[in-house]
């Protein structure tokens, strides 16, 4: 998932003021904090769940290339598959 890069944004700031330290400290916060909960998601990769009377749910997560079809930057399945 593109991102803009923290570091780019901390080294083009020459006198750090309060409020770009500021900026920087909730943009630092933010972008980790979407990284966990994607990084959360892909966790669910490969899941089986079974359920009541021989029904399963399968999770398949996995990060692609950004495209307008996938602008997330993920392709994921969760099916739910009858009994064996």
């Amino acid at each position: 998932m593109a991102k803009p890069d923290i570091r780019m944004l901390v080294s083009s700031v020459t006198s750090v003021s309060t409020t770009d330290f500021l900026y920087i400290y909730r943009a630092m916060i933010y972008f980790t904090m979407i990284d966990e909960e994607v990084q959360r998601l892909l966790d669910y990769h490969c899941r089986l769940y079974w359920l009541v009377d021989g029904w399963s749910m399968r999770f398949r997560v996995v990060e692609v290339e950004e495209s307008n079809t996938r602008p997330q930057g993920l392709k994921y399945s969760f099916t739910l598959h009858g009994r064996w």
